[in-house]
């Protein structure tokens, strides 16, 4: 017998008692929520995906801070939700972690973004989560990798060494670079720096 796809459990069970006046909705795949049955069964519209809410969160940051949404920008607001996540998982809070967009805002304030860009950044919001939207931290980003991509590279690191990637404009070129101070392996292989 293989996992069920879809699933429900009413009457809900909250603080070891049954709950009445809500029900757990269960899909196996997050970006397949089946809304044809949340509409049938439940008669209400689900909430944002995880991936949805990542995408919509990364849309309104785009969208609204266009040419002012650089490298150093987007690793201090990963770095800041990703504290937000291990701050709450240390404190064993059963509460969920919630981000409002006025939190989120503030991220942006903190780190010298323009009021006008901020207030663009909360009416994309408001449009796309609704008026007075708390996210989750968690469904914005991987908190266990920072990742950069270009159209023909990715590369991975432990969050917690996210500040060693700089980007660069050299000779007209756009740049990643991240510091070599120790030992390079590329496939296993040790390899040396030119003119070392």
């Amino acid at each position: 017998v293989a996992a069920p796809e879809l699933g429900f459990l009413f009457p809900a069970f909250d603080d070891r008692a049954a709950n009445i006046y809500n029900a757990l909705f269960y899909s196996r795949k997050t970006d397949e929520i089946h809304q044809e049955v949340i509409d049938s069964v439940f008669h209400t519209t689900a909430p944002m995906s995880a991936a949805e809410q990542k995408e919509a969160f990364q849309n309104a940051l785009s969208e609204a801070l266009g040419d002012a949404c650089n490298m150093e920008l987007v690793q201090s607001i990963h770095d800041r939700l990703r504290d937000q996540i291990e701050q709450h998982k240390e404190s064993h809070d059963p509460e969920p972690l919630e981000l409002s967009v006025s939190d989120a805002a503030a991220i942006l304030r903190d780190n010298g973004v323009e009021e006008e860009k901020i207030l663009a950044f909360r009416d994309s919001c408001a449009t796309q989560f609704g008026d007075g939207a708390t996210l989750n931290p968690a469904n914005l980003i991987d908190s266990s990798r920072f990742e950069v991509k270009t159209a023909d590279a990715t590369i991975s690191l432990d969050p917690e060494h996210s500040y060693l990637v700089e980007t660069r404009i050299i000779d007209g070129r756009k740049y990643l670079l991240i510091p070599a101070d120790e030992d390079i392996e590329v496939n296993g292989f040790g390899v040396r720096v030119k003119g070392e």
